[in-house]
């Protein structure tokens, strides 16, 4: 059939047909066809291929954009990883749909954005971060839906995948909601976030948050509720948890992170040499932090796409303007610290560029190292040990600089 090609390129030229009868048909088979998994997916240009499938999630009938948003869930699903490059074209589009009016297409926007992470291709903070400005969108059924989704994401990863304490003052926020449904959507948020950090999110809501009286007193009931039900979970008991609620310090908590990629560690290959195998100081752990783990950290950070000199450039300004003001969450920080380190993994050495961006993130850097949290200086020092790692010699300069700011840290525990 003229509707029904064998092949993803064969789907190609289909997809820009306006006819809506036409449309329906077309995208109907291409499910099919996707769902097939003995199907291949490969195609002369898979990007270009979502690229034609996004107009149809802006389309005025409500049934092709459901069978667009079930395309982009299945081609994510199929692609695992390797859909990454792919997420800065679907992403906002996804999330408008999560503001629909049709039940179906905010349920089926809401499973693109659980499938990419559960297949890899996007982390959870990822998500977090666009999510942040939707709790305050006009749109209520989009406030409603984001905040579903992020009770959605706690269940199936955790609070330890996003930095929660960032979006906090949104979710407190729309407790006052004008509409009622946002308002108890919220409370069961600000719930589920308690049932995964425990009592150090209770005494932050009540010590930095200016929440309403009657509201406070409404969480807390329904907090010690979920305590007497015996429905906090084992994460609401760690010490790694829900660390962010924290005051700041100066000292690191003196716990190892746990392992995650031992085998990378313990053998590395140089770009210098032959594969070394890294040993473990004799020494014993430095502050908070083992050899073993401080190399772990290297690899675990996610990866940031650069698509041109650019792009880099204003990834390095973002990162710059948030590790150099104290006044931006902690949280903030590090996890701009943690992007840095997925930049220099993604650029590698050879991106002639990059060395000159670094130096004018040096007097943000010193700041770092000099912070008032402790997980801000831990996160400061693993990167510049990665830079180093990664660069030798030729960051010897940017690392002079801050040799001084180092060196102070020696007598603390952040050594």
């Amino acid at each position: 059939m003229a509707y029904n090609p064998r092949d993803m390129d064969g789907f190609m030229p289909l997809l820009s047909t306006s006819d809506i009868k036409t449309k329906m048909t077309i995208g109907n088979n291409l499910i099919s066809y996707l769902g097939n998994s003995d199907n291949s997916i490969e195609c002369q240009d898979i990007g270009l291929f979502i690229d034609n499938v996004i107009p149809w999630l802006s389309n005025g009938n409500a049934k092709i954009v459901q069978n667009g948003l079930e395309i982009l869930t299945q081609i994510a699903d199929r692609m695992g990883s390797d859909f990454r490059p792919y997420i800065s074209t679907i992403i906002q589009p996804t999330i408008d749909r999560l503001g629909d009016s049709k039940d179906v297409t905010r349920e089926k926007a809401r499973l693109v954005l659980l499938k990419i992470m559960e297949r890899g291709s996007m982390t959870p903070q990822q998500l977090l971060d666009r999510l942040h400005p939707v709790f305050n969108h006009k749109n209520t059924k989009l406030r409603e839906e984001a905040l579903i989704l992020l009770t959605t994401t706690l269940d199936e990863h955790g609070a330890d995948e996003m930095a929660l304490s960032a979006v906090i003052p949104s979710l407190v926020k729309v407790l006052s909601d004008p509409n009622e449904k946002v308002r108890e959507t919220a409370v069961n948020t600000l719930v589920k976030i308690y049932t995964h950090v425990g009592e150090r999110f209770k005494a932050d809501l009540q010590r930095k948050h200016n929440v309403p009286q009657a509201k406070l007193q409404l969480l807390i009931e329904r907090f010690e509720q979920v305590k007497a039900d015996g429905d906090l979970l084992p994460s609401a008991m760690s010490n790694d948890v829900g660390r962010e609620f924290d005051e700041p310090d100066r000292v690191l908590v003196a716990k190892s992170v746990p392992l995650k990629r031992t085998k990378s560690v313990l053998q590395k290959k140089s770009q210098f040499g032959p594969s070394t195998k890294v040993i473990p100081s004799s020494m014993g752990p430095a502050g908070a932090v083992d050899e073993l783990t401080f190399e772990a950290a290297f690899n675990d950070v996610a990866i940031v796409n650069i698509f041109s000199s650019r792009d880099l450039e204003d990834q390095m300004k973002i990162i710059r303007e948030t590790i150099g003001d104290d006044k931006k969450d902690w949280n903030q920080r590090t996890e701009s610290l943690k992007k840095l380190r997925g930049i220099i993994k993604t650029v590698g050495t050879s991106h002639e560029t990059f060395m000159e961006l670094l130096k004018t993130i040096q007097n943000s850097m010193d700041g770092a190292c000099t912070d008032l949290r402790s997980q801000v200086v831990k996160e400061a020092c693993i990167t510049l040990a990665f830079l180093s790692d990664q660069f030798k010699n030729k960051c010897a300069n940017f690392i002079e600089g801050l040799l001084a700011s180092l060196i102070n840290l020696l007598q603390n525990s952040a050594k």
